[in-house]
């Protein structure tokens, strides 16, 4: 998680001051291959162009700017720009918390100690880059447009013109649970930041990850791992444990940036259904009925599937609404596709 100091002299200092030169050199090879992703070129040659794409955007009100525009494609040149960050940028100019550079510096390279570290601290290296980029509003299309509608939006939701659950966004690049920009150090910069929802890697996404992390440019297997990164990393079955949202930033003291999200008083954000995309172990249990059940009236059944299904139901958190003792958030949810 980045610092929250605007002094990059003073930060670029203790970066240098801290890492070693192999460190350092790991951190910058992680930063510049990933910038050279074309998940990562298109995603900020978006925030340089000023407004996502329709695609990108998802559903917005017929009367957004994106709509209005039909902002099918991202506007000329602004690929070319952003191809170009893998060239210009350095780390070291980068904010960063003193003691995740001391843990990934006293970790061991080839470690998972030292993989981890990386990953996070090149997470918070594209964090800042995207925050970078839009505060400078260089682009085709200017942040005051996206303002105007939604100031207009929000007049409309609260004179009761537009439905009052239905809450437009301060920013165009957001993600629904991280809109208040009120509560970020760099106000809007910083939700524009915080695109997607994060998915726990595989073992063996993780390790293509990293391995594509650490490659060179000249390695002859470079374009080989370039194509097996795992990035973006979607919800599959097999990406898990997950964490109820709410339970886990009010209970477990996880979260994604503890800046960006204030800590509801009432719980407003979360599950309210158990569906197999949300928690893939809901669909393990029915697995695992359905096959004993097969089992214990002497049908055929598939045994290595019953024991993978019976090992995914345990592989929970203590949010899973299979868990036990039950999490909080049952208690008033909908119960679908149990």
């Amino acid at each position: 998680m980045a610092a929250r100091n605007n002094d990059l002299r003073a930060t670029k200092g203790l970066l240098t001051t801290v890492l070693d030169d192999g460190h350092e050199k790991a951190l910058y090879k992680a930063v510049t291959n990933v910038l050279s992703l074309d998940v990562t070129i298109k995603a900020f040659a978006q925030i340089l162009d000023g407004l996502p794409t329709v695609a990108a955007a998802g559903a917005v009100p017929k009367d957004h700017p994106i709509v209005q525009l039909q902002h099918r494609d991202i506007c000329d040149g602004y690929l070319a720009k952003a191809s170009a960050l893998q060239e210009l940028v350095n780390p070291s100019t980068f904010v960063f918390q003193p003691w995740v550079l001391w843990a990934f510096q006293q970790a061991t390279p080839g470690t998972k100690q030292f993989s981890l570290w990386l990953v996070e601290l090149v997470v918070v290296s594209c964090h800042q880059i995207a925050a970078c980029l839009y505060e400078r509003d260089a682009g085709a299309h200017k942040h005051q447009l996206h303002r105007d509608w939604y100031a207009m939006a929000e007049r409309g939701r609260l004179s009761g013109q537009r439905p009052r659950g239905a809450y437009p966004r301060p920013v165009a690049f957001s993600h629904v649970a991280y809109w208040r920009p009120d509560l970020c150090p760099r106000g809007e910069a910083d939700v524009a930041a915080l695109p997607y929802t994060l998915y726990p890697p595989t073992e063996t996404q993780f390790d293509a990850l990293v391995a594509f992390l650490l490659s060179s440019p000249h390695d002859d297997d470079h374009r080989f791992l370039r194509a097996a990164c795992p990035l973006p990393i979607h919800a599959t079955n097999d990406n898990r444990p997950r964490w109820d949202p709410w339970e886990a930033l009010t209970k477990f003291h996880i979260f994604r940036d503890n800046a960006a999200l204030a800590v509801p008083t009432v719980r407003s954000l979360g599950c309210t259904s158990i569906r197999p995309i949300d928690w893939p172990e809901s669909l393990d249990r029915r697995t695992v009925y359905d096959l004993m059940r097969k089992r214990d009236s002497g049908e055929e059944y598939d045994a290595e599937k019953l024991a993978a299904a019976q090992a995914g139901i345990s592989w929970v958190t203590p949010t899973s609404p299979y868990s036990h003792p039950k999490p909080d958030w049952l208690q008033n949810s909908i119960w679908n596709g149990r």
